[in-house]
């Protein structure tokens, strides 16, 4: 391969990974970010219907207000259901 063709392919992987870049950039602008405590008397709303899909909706509302990861979602949804049923008894 001549050394144009190198600068070539060096340019186009440069092109791919900076609209890769701008792509990850404008998905997480859009993605709404919240206080979670400000959604947190909706989620346990809808989390103590009583079943597992009702959580599974929860942690669904909890990520489209706040912006957050599933795992920090379900983890959060999880504390926030045993501290409900700590303060019930």
């Amino acid at each position: 391969m001549t050394a144009s063709g190198v600068a070539i392919v060096l340019l186009a992987c440069g092109l791919v990974l900076f609209l890769l870049a701008h792509r990850l950039k404008a998905r997480d602008a859009k993605r709404p970010r919240g206080p979670m405590e400000e959604v947190r008397p909706e989620v346990l709303s809808v989390a103590t219907r009583g079943s597992d899909r009702d959580r599974i909706r929860a942690i669904k509302v909890l990520r489209e207000r706040t912006g957050v990861g599933l795992r920090e979602a379900s983890d959060t949804v999880k504390r926030w259901l045993q501290e409900e049923d700590r303060a019930g008894q």
